[in-house]
């Protein structure tokens, strides 16, 4: 890699180590090549609005499934599960609107479990849909005071709440990037955000050395040991 690269890289990482903030875009360039390789992160006003919306819609299907009383109503028909109960959220008139609203918010493992949960736990009739068998666990992802993110790259990032639920804690969603749209690709609880907090000064604490490498600074390198390249040394 040539001089001038390293020194742009170092340049755009030094943003992360000491403002803490993302970086918007890097550039390095390949060994063998001028041409610049260019990647665009995600600005963080733009993904967090749209975590929050997406974690709320994953919050709207986990209590669909559950049959919460705030999307739902009891009926007198039954079935071998217990009582049907109608679905009365205007977004979920059929099976279909509700896969489609699955593949509008998740991907992956998670898309595939909701999916695959559909048939057993709905059902149609000529009026409307019916939840005939509900899913036991009730997850709410509190995104009341919004989110942060320990990790953020081109194609992926990880989102925590920074409010938590009593009996879950935090919520940590990895999204990831498919053709420019996000989707939750990961949903779990922590409950304790220091683990999180440490991950990352640990990280951190690893670019600061790895740019004090690139730059040649004085903890990393022996100016006595060097060799000489094009008359450079």
């Amino acid at each position: 890699m040539r001089k001038k690269s390293i020194i742009a890289l170092a340049t755009a990482l030094m943003s992360v180590c000491l403002y803490t903030q993302p970086i918007q875009t890097y550039i390095a360039t390949a060994a063998d090549t001028e041409t610049p390789i260019i990647s665009e992160l995600p600005e963080t006003d733009e993904i967090s609005s749209l975590a929050v919306s997406k974690l709320d819609d994953l919050s709207d299907l986990f209590a669909l499934f559950t049959g919460a009383t705030a999307y739902t109503e009891a009926t007198t028909d039954t079935t071998t599960d217990g009582l049907l109960l109608k679905v009365t959220d205007a977004r979920f008139k059929s099976i279909e609107s509700i896969k489609s609203f699955i593949n509008a918010t998740c991907c992956d493992a998670l898309k595939n479990t909701l999916t695959q949960n559909i048939n057993e736990c709905f059902v149609e009739k000529t009026d409307a849909l019916y939840v005939k068998r509900r899913l036991t666990s009730y997850l709410t992802i509190p995104t009341s005071k919004g989110v942060c993110f320990p990790h953020i790259s081109s194609d992926e990032f990880t989102a925590v709440t920074e409010d938590y639920t009593e009996m879950n804690g935090y919520a940590k969603a990895v999204f990831h990037n498919y053709e420019g749209d996000w989707y939750i690709e990961s949903v779990e609880f922590i409950e304790d955000k220091e683990q999180l907090e440490y991950l990352i000064i640990s990280r951190m604490e690893e670019l600061s050395k790895f740019i004090g490498i690139l730059v040649g600074a004085p903890g990393y390198v022996d100016s006595k040991d060097f060799i000489t390249v094009n008359g450079s040394k």
